[in-house]
């Protein structure tokens, strides 16, 4: 559990970036890739709770900004 701890606390901090207007460390293309692995995980409820609020986060700043929303990973 302490691997997606650590996950969940490095998407934090890029949507921080990306919400300071910085480039977030690895690229864009690092965060969606750890955004879908985080998606896809089965997350403990309070990783999940910081998971969806900094998803949340994301996402406003996409829209504010107008970029189309990342279509969601397939559920298998």
């Amino acid at each position: 559990m302490e691997h997606l701890a650590d996950l969940v606390d490095l998407y934090e901090y890029r949507v921080e970036d990306l919400v300071a207007g910085r480039t977030p460390k690895g690229g864009k293309k690092a965060l969606l890739q750890l955004r879908a692995l985080l998606a896809q995980a089965r997350l403990p409820g309070p990783l999940a709770k910081r998971f969806r609020q900094a998803d949340a986060r994301f996402r406003s700043l996409r829209l504010q900004r107008g970029s189309p929303s990342p279509t969601p990973p397939p559920l298998d």
